[in-house]
Parts: C-alpha cells; sequence; structure tokens
C-alpha cells in the first residue's frame, strides 16, 4: 500500500512533466500535416499550421503600431538626423568638388571657390532634403507596405531556423513550463494517494 502511496504521485509527476513537454514540442512538430491512420485525423505544428494568419496578425501590429512609415518619418524629420545628413551630403560634394578642381587652378582661387560652393550647400541642402523627405514620404507609404514585408518574410522563413531562434529566446521560460507539468503532477498525485488511503 505504501508503495501504491508513493508510486501514484512519482507517475504524476512523470505525466505531468511529459504532457508539457510534448506540448511545446508540438507548438512546432510536425512541419507538415501527419495523419494518423484509421481515426481521420491529422496533426501539425501550431505554429507551422497557422503561420499565414500569425504573418498577418504580426505583420498589421508591427507595420500599424510598432513600427510604421510615420514613426520612420518622424525620426527623420528630427533635427539631429537632419543635420547630420545635411553634414554628410555637403563633406560628399566638397571632396568630389577637390578631387575633381584642375590641379592648374591657384590654391587661393581654389580655396575661395571651394568655401563659397560650401557655404551655398549648407544654406540650400537642408531646404533640399525637406522637400525630398515630404516627395518620398508620399511615395512611399503608397508603393511600399511594411505589413505585407513583414508578412511575406515570416511566410517565407525557414521553419527550423524560426524554432530555433524561438527556443533560444524563449527557453528558460519554456523549462519553467516543463518543470511546472511535473510539478502540478506530483501535486495532484499527492491528492490522489490521499484519497486512495482515505477511502481504501
Amino acid at each position: 500500500m505504501w508503495l501504491q502511496l508513493i508510486t501514484i504521485p512519482l507517475v504524476g509527476a512523470l505525466i505531468g512533466w511529459i504532457t508539457n513537454v510534448l506540448a511545446i514540442k508540438l507548438i512546432f512538430r510536425p512541419y507538415r500535416p501527419v495523419r494518423i491512420p484509421l481515426l481521420h485525423y491529422q496533426i501539425q505544428g501550431l505554429i507551422p499550421k497557422r503561420r499565414e494568419e500569425l504573418a498577418v496578425n504580426v505583420g498589421q501590429v508591427i507595420g500599424n503600431e510598432l513600427l510604421s512609415w510615420d514613426d520612420v518619418l518622424s525620426k527623420l524629420n528630427q533635427k539631429s538626423i537632419k543635420e547630420r545628413i545635411v553634414k554628410s551630403v555637403v563633406e560628399t560634394v566638397m571632396q568630389k568638388l577637390d578631387e575633381r578642381t584642375p590641379s592648374l587652378v591657384p590654391h587661393s582661387l581654389k580655396k575661395l571657390f571651394l568655401g563659397i560652393v560650401e557655404d551655398i550647400l549648407y544654406k540650400e541642402t537642408p531646404g533640399m532634403i525637406n522637400n525630398f523627405l515630404m516627395d518620398f514620404s508620399g511615395k512611399v507609404k503608397d508603393e511600399i507596405d511594411f505589413p505585407h514585408m513583414i508578412q511575406d518574410k515570416i511566410n517565407n522563413y525557414d521553419l527550423h531556423e524560426l524554432e530555433r531562434v524561438i527556443l533560444l529566446i524563449a527557453s528558460r521560460e519554456l523549462k519553467h513550463i516543463e518543470i511546472l507539468g511535473g510539478v502540478l503532477g506530483f501535486v495532484i498525485g499527492v491528492v490522489q494517494a490521499l484519497l486512495f488511503y482515505l477511502f481504501e
């Protein structure tokens, strides 16, 4: 009798642990539908089976709420970003002009010419960038669909790699779920053993 009282919680813990391990595996496996003979039933991993639906929902959430073109353009319109763009454009143009100015041009004249061009560029480039961003934002919103891009990426992502990444990120939490299954199974087993002892 005592052997039964000890065995019941241990078996319950084992069943609880195995159940949760299998449940985690079934999130991804099998990748393709597997038909069970005689039962007219097929099984497939949750993510492979509903990947398209998952891709649509994730794409909409990320593309419309977490990262939209308005957010990107708002970031580009920040003063510090614009100043860095202007500086980069001016430095690139000035470098090209310096390299391509004929060596016959006297150094003092070349320096004066480049200085004038640099002043003009620093005055005119910010306005040009503003116009470009306004024109660019309108075209980008019409031509590039963020949610659809994300949806395509998820649908085309290799399932083996997706499983590896998710397991890598959530390995600790998934291990806790496995252990919790064993603990709950053990507790249920203890309750069953007590009921068995009381009513035997």
